[in-house]
C-alpha cells in the first residue's frame, strides 16, 4: 500500500508543478495566449496518467495487457458502484417524499 501511495505521488508531482506554472500564467497572458497555459495543464495531466499508469505496472507487475484489463475492470466496477449509490439517494429522496405528502394527507384528513 505505501509503494502505491508513493507511486501516486511521484505520478502528481509533474503535474503540480505544470499547474502552478500554469496557474502564474495565467495572470500574466492575454487571451490569445491562453492556449500556451492550457497546453502546460494539458501536458502535465497526461503525464501524470503515464507515470501513474507506468508506476502501477511496475508495482503489482502486470503485463501490459493485463494492467490494461485491470484498469477497465476497475473503471466498470466504479461506474456500478456510483449507479448503485444514484439508486439509493433516489430511492431516499422517494421514501422521504412519500411520508411528506402520507403526513400532510392524514392532516388533512384530521382536520
Amino acid at each position: 500500500m505505501k509503494d502505491i501511495f508513493m507511486v501516486m505521488m511521484y505520478a502528481m508531482f509533474p503535474f503540480l508543478i505544470l499547474r502552478l506554472i500554469g496557474l502564474g500564467l495565467t495572470n500574466v497572458l492575454t487571451l490569445p495566449e491562453m492556449a500556451m497555459s492550457t497546453t502546460l495543464v494539458s501536458i502535465g495531466a497526461v503525464l501524470f496518467f503515464g507515470y501513474m499508469f507506468i508506476g502501477l505496472v511496475v508495482v503489482h507487475e502486470y503485463g501490459f495487457g493485463t494492467a490494461i484489463g485491470s484498469l477497465l475492470l476497475t473503471l466498470v466496477a466504479m461506474m456500478i458502484i456510483v449507479f448503485i449509490l444514484m439508486l439509493l439517494f433516489t430511492l431516499a429522496a422517494d421514501v422521504v417524499d412519500f411520508f411528506q405528502v402520507f403526513f400532510k394527507e392524514l392532516m388533512l384528513k384530521i382536520l
